[in-house]
């Protein structure tokens, strides 16, 4: 499984162009980020109640890990880790 619902990590298979959708419903201050092996690459914030989607084209190589992290109010945690958040989260290999 290249996707684990228990840490919200997802596990690139192979190198290429891969796009990834991430889609948040708060009714609160949410900042969200993107990492890619531990390294921050995409950052958003918004305020109040609000719906908030992005999408993001990232060039990975096999083994490469990502995950978001969600912050909100006083609590953080990865998307996809039994958070509260209301989230999509969707990503597929364009080009090789």
């Amino acid at each position: 499984m290249l996707h684990t619902i228990i840490t919200g990590m997802y596990t690139v298979p192979s190198d290429g162009l891969y796009q990834f959708s991430i889609h948040l419903t708060s009714n609160a201050y949410l900042q969200f980020t993107l990492y890619v092996n531990n390294e921050r690459t995409h950052y958003d914030l918004f305020l109040g109640d609000a719906y908030r989607g992005t999408t993001l084209l990232l060039e990975l190589r096999a083994g490469d890990e990502v995950y978001v992290r969600a912050y909100w109010g006083s609590e953080s945690g990865i998307l996809g880790d039994d958070t509260d958040l209301e989230t999509y989260i969707s990503g597929y290999r364009l080009s090789p």
